[in-house]
């Protein structure tokens, strides 16, 4: 490619650094969002093959290209060939060190995902229009059955299938996903296949030396056969909120406010999205003491605001909120800072653990007449709380429209009963 795609770069430079000693904490780095090469345990030559990715990504470097600019610093610190020398000590370690062949999946992997990643939020931001989604395989003698298997099918672009089926789907994947309109599906004699129901988690035996291993996959109904992608790939090339605000909007069209409350309440138990939610949390407080801690606009969604706060926000701002809680990188940084804690206001790295249910379920409700807010309330012990802000239709950059947390904070409880700045909900009259 020839020109720097702005969301894909986005996308890359959003990722934090996560060391992977072996597959599996490879595979769980890119679940929350990381970027990991599996034996590269040195954090320089990590940032090292990040760096040199970016600047491909940005620059559409080929692989050649990219592989001459990077070889002479992996030599340099010893990690180009069969083995490792670990400058310390001057030992030789067999077998760790990085081949061309590693090198080649690991630039295709990357730079395929944050392509891949930068086409799927300009879907799901075009999806209005063309709201149906066929998965397109290369058809040639390197394509893997299962992904051939899947070649043509159509399922809606909130469709929770594409949880685990957007490209890419395994290591040198090469297929894509083509946004259709409805008069185009109809033209073309395609019928849409559907997910709900379908989706199935299962454990991969992958032999002795590697073990086992829960991924999400796709069962289809006619041939019982299931997709599941490879370790690690079974999982939204750019984050979940698209498709939760998707959701989001079917669940305000039920009629009954019981029903309504009930899915809200389901929602929220969700075990993957609690899952999802500790990673991404582990990602971020891991680089406390860090001399600089980047951000990028990549967030995870704490759940979803009920009838009862989505009201009481829309009265006291006018804003119309999504339904969806989402904390992105940055603010989750701005949260943790040593400002916080020289102030006695940051969390502990277990608090965070907490804020999905405030989120589902708060103890109080108040709206910030100073910075314009909900804000969510736990109380704690010895008159302590912990508050979240909640900005109420927040347009995030990169990201789109949400409901933002825009901080997370351990207060003393007096600071919430100045009710000349926090009103509580069902007082604003």
């Amino acid at each position: 490619m020839n020109f720097a795609p702005e969301r894909a770069v986005e996308y890359f430079r959003s990722r934090g650094l996560r060391i992977g000693a072996n597959w599996q904490e490879t595979a769980q780095a890119a679940r929350a969002g990381a970027f990991s090469v599996a034996a590269v345990t040195r954090a320089d030559v990590l940032q090292d093959i990040r760096a040199s990715i970016d600047r491909a990504v940005a620059e559409g470097i080929t692989y050649q290209d990219w592989l001459k600019t990077l070889r002479p610093q992996l030599a340099t610190k010893g990690w180009l060939g069969r083995n490792v020398t670990d400058p310390a000590t001057g030992e030789i370690l067999p077998g760790r060190g990085l081949r061309p062949r590693h090198l080649e999946t690991v630039f295709r992997t990357n730079t395929q995902a944050a392509y891949m990643a930068g086409r799927y939020k300009a879907m799901v931001e075009n999806s209005d229009r063309r709201p149906n989604w066929m998965y397109v395989a290369v058809l040639d003698n390197r394509t893997r059955p299962r992904h051939r298997s899947l070649n043509g099918r159509v399922f809606r672009w909130d469709d929770p299938a594409w949880s685990a089926l957007y490209p890419s789907n395994g290591y040198n994947c090469r297929c894509r996903v083509r946004a259709l309109t409805d008069d185009e599906l109809t033209e073309e004699g395609l019928a849409l296949s559907r997910g709900e129901g379908q989706m199935e988690t299962v454990e991969l035996d992958l032999g002795p030396r590697r073990g086992k291993l829960a991924v999400t996959g796709y069962r289809d109904p006619l041939t019982k056969t299931l997709f599941a992608p490879d370790p690690g790939f079974d999982h939204a090339p750019a984050g979940s909120w698209g498709r939760d605000v998707a959701l989001a909007r079917t669940v305000q069209a039920i009629q009954s406010p019981e029903i309504r409350m009930q899915t809200w309440q389901a929602l929220n138990a969700s075990p993957a999205r609690a899952g999802a939610w500790r990673d991404f949390v582990q990602q971020v407080v891991s680089t406390r003491g860090e001399p600089v801690r980047r951000a990028g606009h990549v967030g995870q969604v704490l759940g979803f605001v009920d009838d009862q706060v989505a009201g009481f926000a829309r009265r006291m701002g006018g804003a119309q909120p999504t339904r969806v809680a989402v904390m992105t990188e940055k603010q989750l940084l701005h949260a943790d800072s040593a400002r916080h804690e020289a102030g006695g206001s940051r969390l502990e790295a277990d608090d965070y653990a907490m804020l999905p249910g405030i989120v589902a379920a708060p103890d109080a409700v108040y709206w910030d007449t100073l910075h314009r807010n909900v804000v969510l309330v736990r109380w704690l012990s010895g008159d302590r709380a912990v508050m979240l802000p909640v900005t109420a239709g927040y347009r995030e950059k990169k990201v789109g429209r949400i409901d933002a947390v825009v901080n997370a904070l351990r207060v003393p409880a007096a600071r919430l009963r100045d009710r000349s700045r926090f009103v509580p909900m069902g007082d604003e009259e």
